[in-house]
């Protein structure tokens, strides 16, 4: 049973990392259980360079929407709990100290408004509301997305869906998941820029459509060879 676990695991993490990003998570999680703390180095999102630290690892999150696992926990350096990426690891090392968990560390209330792995503490929660049609609405129901979900059915055999989150874009990541499937209701702000985003997307397709310089058709749908920018023809089998 655990060697059949194993060889699972190791499948499904096989295509998310290097050889060497498979080695640290195997270091994240000897060092977790066996409550040893760790050196690393680590380059942000925001930093080109990376940067020493001591760490404690408190939880290991794999999120796979995005196809990553997080590692969270007791940040040294910057001496507050931190979500660090474990693919943007460049270095770990298990030292000798070992660590105890704070006390006032709680994973379930810490991912209480969280949606996937972006976890804010200095924003104000925020309800979203969002309304799918009857194509996908049974799919929507059959899952518990969000400890704060709530679910209406419309007659039209939709569903409004709300939940409360404290940073929208973990649940904008969703909703473009379902394409034109779902409407943002609320809050106005996040409908609109997914509104903005829809119409890039159209403004996209239809430039493309219109790139054709030798007569082809300029139905968007048609393939483009981007390195020359004008349209691909097939022949026809």
């Amino acid at each position: 049973m655990f060697g059949q676990l194993h060889i699972s695991v190791r499948l499904f993490t096989a295509h998310l990392y290097t050889q060497f990003g498979m080695v640290s998570l195997e270091m994240l999680v000897w060092a977790w259980v066996n409550r040893r703390r760790l050196r690393i180095r680590y380059r942000s999102a925001q930093q080109e360079e990376s940067k020493e630290r001591l760490f404690d690892v408190y939880f290991i999150e794999p999120l796979e929407t995005v196809y990553s696992c997080y590692v969270i926990g007791w940040d040294h350096l910057h001496n507050e709990v931190r979500t660090l990426k474990i693919k943007r690891i460049q270095q770990i090392e298990v030292t000798d100290e070992l660590y105890n968990m704070r006390e006032d560390f709680d994973i379930f209330a810490r991912w209480a408004t969280t949606w996937g792995i972006v976890i804010t503490e200095d924003t104000p929660p925020t309800q979203v509301k969002l309304r799918f049609n009857k194509n996908v609405a049974f799919m929507v129901k059959e899952t518990v997305w969000h400890p704060s979900q709530s679910i209406e059915d419309t007659e039209d055999g939709g569903c409004i869906f709300s939940a409360t989150v404290n940073h929208v874009l973990g649940i904008k990541l969703w909703i473009r998941s379902w394409g034109p499937d779902v409407e943002v209701l609320w809050p106005e702000a996040l409908r609109v820029e997914v509104a903005r985003e829809a119409l890039k997307l159209h403004t996209l397709y239809q430039s493309h459509a219109q790139a054709s310089s030798d007569g082809a058709s300029t139905d968007p749908l048609t393939p483009v060879d981007a390195t020359r920018h004008h349209r691909v023809t097939h022949p026809i089998p």
